[in-house]
């Protein structure tokens, strides 16, 4: 078999990747517009935490009394949670996005039934929220 030289060789012949319009407009996939807190399946809650972006979502997965916490972009780390005073370099409200870390952090604090991770955490590891007598929160991992 005789080998085509390198500079002979055409452009691998792969498909393009998909563009956003091919992704948001794929066929069969719906939306549903959320106000406010929501159930969106049977232990699958929608929590809003706006500020962020302005529909930032922290999904809220139930099992019996536990709750496991996805969060999306209200926290790219967990010293956001920890020092909701910090701003985050790339909130479009800066207040808001305190506020809604901060309810965030109060409701996860010491809550045994509570695991939170978030896409930016490292490796999406699941973790707990304490606080210690000095009122000063820290972050144990899970998992």
């Amino acid at each position: 078999m005789k080998r085509v030289p390198a500079n002979k060789r055409g452009p691998a012949q792969t498909p393009p990747p998909p563009t956003v319009p091919d992704l948001v407009d794929a066929p069969g996939l719906r939306y549903l517009e959320l106000e406010g807190e929501a159930e969106i399946l049977p232990g699958i809650h929608a929590l809003p935490t706006p500020g962020h972006t302005p529909g930032s979502t922290v999904i809220v997965l139930h099992s019996g009394p536990e709750r496991a916490f996805m969060l999306g972009d209200v926290a790219h780390c967990v010293v956001e949670l920890l020092e909701p005073e910090w701003d985050g370099l790339a909130d479009f409200d800066t207040e808001l996005a305190k506020r809604s870390r901060e309810a965030l952090a109060r409701e996860l604090e010491n809550d045994d039934s509570a695991q939170v991770t978030g896409g930016h955490f490292p490796g999406l590891r699941f973790g707990r929220i304490l606080l210690n007598s000095n009122k000063r929160r820290s972050f144990g991992y899970t998992s």
